[in-house]
């Protein structure tokens, strides 16, 4: 019973798999056992009778998710499949399991504290772990994070404070998904980007300031605070529309795009607020999306979270005006789209037919249309002490246990 389980909690994970499963992401050294004429075996390890042990795949392979695009799968700090890390303190409820290591952990806790270091009367009481910056900053240890991210540009590029020649959002090529709600709730709507208790608007912030050349120009690649500091407000980049009103929801992905105010490590991202994060979107809607949206921008952006379905099995027909893919008929899926009008390749044979992914020689020559697209899913810093792992491990023995006194 205890082998059953412990091999069952090894597939979930996607580190021992004994067969190709198109829903379930593949460790690059089983994809390489796999395309080289090899086998999984019941322990997880490559045998390949054609192949001396010298030549099979490096097991240090396992801890690396096959990918369409970077990110899909693995981390972005660690660049691996998320796992138990040593033990974190800023970013403790991640401790069962991690997309970063300590390092990361503490360079969260130090921005943290220069940026909302800012005098008795605006000192943060309590734990500072559940100010909502502290939680945002903790994305980039989140084992979730690489569904929050979705693979297209931030679209509407343009300067965030109007004549500063700096553009926050510039090479945004990919978003962060967050909460419409939690945004909202957390950094503020009304007044906009007022912060927890008006903290933001009574206090600010001490933002780094940016590195600039003889001619004043943003140097890249500086850490931040090498320049010093200066006190900041995240209003100063709300956006108001032209009848006068605010335009709530830009002005806080403005405020989370801002130069050096996102995640360590995480700061290149675009973040997209979403409205709905508790439910996937509804097939009329995304059908009728795909269909009338007139540029790339605006189609790769849809306003929900798609599930696998949508994603990588679900034929669409897609407007032809803004990308018309040439083989593979009227309707793909929107991951048969995506290659060809993004990635530049084909999901499709000659003769029209889709790309055989369960060949695992194909599969690895074709990454973005056979490598494993997972739900989409929202950052909403609403994770509990406990990932869903060790949720399922506790589950799990209390059901034993349960029937152990029945």
């Amino acid at each position: 019973m205890m082998r059953v389980a412990v091999v069952a909690a090894a597939l979930a994970c996607g580190l021992a798999q004994a067969a190709y499963d198109p829903n379930q992401p593949e460790s690059k050294y089983d994809l390489k056992c796999l395309a080289d004429g090899g086998t999984i075996d019941s322990e997880g390890f490559c045998t390949n009778a054609n192949l001396p042990d010298d030549k099979l795949p490096n097991k240090e392979l396992k801890n690396y998710f096959f990918e369409a695009y970077d990110g899909q799968h693995n981390c972005v700090v660690s660049t691996k499949i998320p796992d138990k890390p040593r033990s974190l303190s800023f970013c403790h409820k991640f401790n069962d399991k991690a997309c970063c290591p300590p390092v990361m952990d503490d360079e969260n806790a130090e921005i943290f504290d220069q940026l909302t270091s800012l005098g008795l009367s605006c000192r943060l009481r309590g734990d500072i772990r559940d100010d909502p910056i502290a939680k945002w900053y903790c994305m980039n240890c989140d084992p979730e994070q690489p569904q929050y991210i979705r693979n297209a540009g931030y679209p509407g590029l343009h300067e965030l404070n109007p004549g500063d020649g700096i553009d926050g959002r510039d090479g945004k090529e990919q978003v962060m998904l967050v909460s419409r709600s939690w945004a909202r709730g957390e950094f503020g709507a009304d007044p906009v980007l007022d912060g927890p208790q008006g903290r933001f608007r009574e206090c600010g912030l001490l933002k780094s300031s940016p590195c600039l050349d003889h001619a004043g120009n943003a140097i890249d690649d500086r850490d931040r605070y090498t320049c010093g500091d200066d006190p900041y407000f995240p209003a100063w980049v709300k956006v108001t529309k032209k009848d006068g009103t605010v335009d709530i929801d830009l002005s806080i992905e403005n405020f989370m795009m801002d130069i050096d105010m996102g995640p360590p490590a995480l700061d290149d991202y675009g973040y997209k607020l979403i409205a709905d994060c508790d439910n996937f979107c509804p097939e009329d809607v995304i059908k009728a999306h795909y269909l009338t949206s007139d540029t790339m921008d605006k189609l790769l952006m849809p306003d929900c979270k798609r599930n696998q379905a949508q994603l990588q099995e679900t034929e669409y027909e897609f407007n032809s005006a803004v990308f018309n893919v040439t083989n593979g008929g009227d309707k793909q899926t929107f991951r048969q789209f995506f290659c060809a009008a993004k990635g530049g390749a084909s999901c499709f044979a000659t003769d029209g037919t889709a790309l055989k992914c369960e060949d695992a020689a194909t599969r690895q020559d074709n990454p973005c249309c056979c490598a494993t697209w997972t739900e989409e899913k929202c950052f909403s810093a609403a994770s509990g002490l406990f990932s869903t792992a060790s949720v399922a491990a506790l589950a799990a023995v209390a059901a034993a246990m349960h029937l152990l006194l029945a």
